[in-house]
């Protein structure tokens, strides 16, 4: 039976391993890459002090180049407007304090032992802002490329993308060349122009019934990258739709960061502290009223569907507790949790399955049931395969 999308009984939640083939890192993956940039940003800093700039004031825009986490943490700004610098607290940091802390904090992380980033800030509420900003800088990185002092946006847009490593090295095949895979997001926008064209009457109603049929997502990452590519692909073909923004209702329950096509390095400081703010992980007491209302938001959407599809989604005991699962009622009918295996994870399989157990022992009639899309034995399930696949409903042929 093909999905209604835009039905209020489907859901789409998006995690991590959803934004893992553009090259962004797992929350596992993010404390290494953290450590790995405090301890580049010392060295770069000890570079400089080598060649004896450390006290000339002229030379503040090369300390802010290279120390970016440093001066955003302690707010030393500073940006171009109608060539007038302004500046934010004093420009002319003390190197050594810079470098101690830089490597003080990297060393510091080197001895934790927290597996997730969320785990760290939670125990580490003294540590919050340093870790949110390392991870909007990570992010940054893996979303632009530097060139000639600016940060350029990469371009998502394309067919296929390349893949890289842990460490957002390109990954190459044994004759050199790049490791490319198809963008899943395109196979996304193809199911969904599908199910849109498909429904003639959602068509010839739209006007009327487009603010209460849009297509649900709920995405746990902090990157743009879904709205970035939605806002390039959506209505690339002659056929006349919606703009995307009336078609998709698209809610980050942990807050998101600013998508910007370009980023001056002299802006770098001012840009990560501002965006370190608009994130929140899943224990943070205190959130901005964005955050806790589109939490609200939510909870909301979750409690009125009846079928959920998640793709890159750990099924973490929290953000279950955030997205309402730990307590989904199932309205006379067998709610039904579809999600991709990617690797036929034995952990995930028993996270979904203890959400399927709770409400199934309560009565055989109704409950939660649980679809899982796995691969082969020793094989991985690419998200672009399971969509080609169906897994969100039939691709146009």
């Amino acid at each position: 039976m093909e999905t209604n999308l835009f039905s209020d009984d489907v859901v789409i939640i998006i995690g991590a391993g959803a934004s893992v083939p553009f090259g962004l890192p797992t929350g596992l993956d993010l404390i290494d890459l953290v450590q790995m940039r405090l301890i580049m940003e010392a060295k770069s800093l000890s570079d400089l002090k080598k060649i004896g700039v450390e006290d000339i004031n002229d030379l503040y825009e090369a300390k802010m180049q290279r120390a970016p986490i440093y001066c955003a943490y302690n707010e030393i700004f500073s940006f171009d407007d109608n060539k007038n610098i302004e500046n934010g607290k004093n420009i002319n940091f003390n190197f050594g304090e810079a470098i101690n802390f830089l490597r003080e904090n990297a060393s510091w992380l080197n001895s934790q032992v927290s597996d997730s980033i969320d785990d760290l800030i939670r125990y580490n509420r003294d540590k919050a802002r340093l870790l949110k900003i390392c991870i909007v800088f990570e992010l940054l990185n893996r979303t632009h490329s530097l060139e000639d002092m600016t940060y350029i946006s990469k371009d998502f847009k394309l067919r296929n993308i390349n893949q890289v490593n842990k460490f957002g090295t390109t990954k190459k095949d044994e004759k050199g060349g790049n490791i490319t895979l198809r963008n899943w997001i395109h196979n996304f926008i193809n199911v969904v122009r599908n199910n849109f064209i498909g429904n003639w009457k959602l068509v010839a109603n739209w006007e009327k019934f487009k603010e209460n049929n849009k297509i649900k997502i709920i995405t746990f990452n902090y990157d743009g990258i879904l709205e970035e590519i939605l806002s390039k692909n959506w209505a690339s073909i002659e056929s006349k739709l919606p703009n995307w923004k009336n078609i998709f209702e698209i809610i980050h329950p942990h807050g998101s960061i600013v998508f910007r096509d370009k980023i001056e390095l002299l802006e770098l400081p001012r840009y990560l502290s501002i965006n370190a703010e608009k994130i929140a992980v899943i224990h943070d007491k205190h959130v901005r009223e964005e955050i806790r209302n589109s939490r609200s938001r939510t909870k909301e959407i979750v409690f009125n569907s009846n079928e959920i599809f998640s793709i890159g989604f750990a099924f973490a005991a929290m953000n279950c507790k955030l997205l309402g699962l730990d307590n989904w009622q199932a309205n006379n009918k067998v709610n039904t949790i579809h999600y991709i295996n990617f690797d036929g994870n034995k952990g995930l399989k028993i996270r979904v399955s203890n959400l399927e157990r709770d409400f199934n022992e309560f009565d055989v009639d109704f409950g939660v049931a649980a679809d899982a899309w796995e691969p082969d034995k020793n094989q991985f399930l690419q998200i672009t395969d399971a969509l080609m696949g169906g897994f969100l409903g039939e691709m146009p042929s």
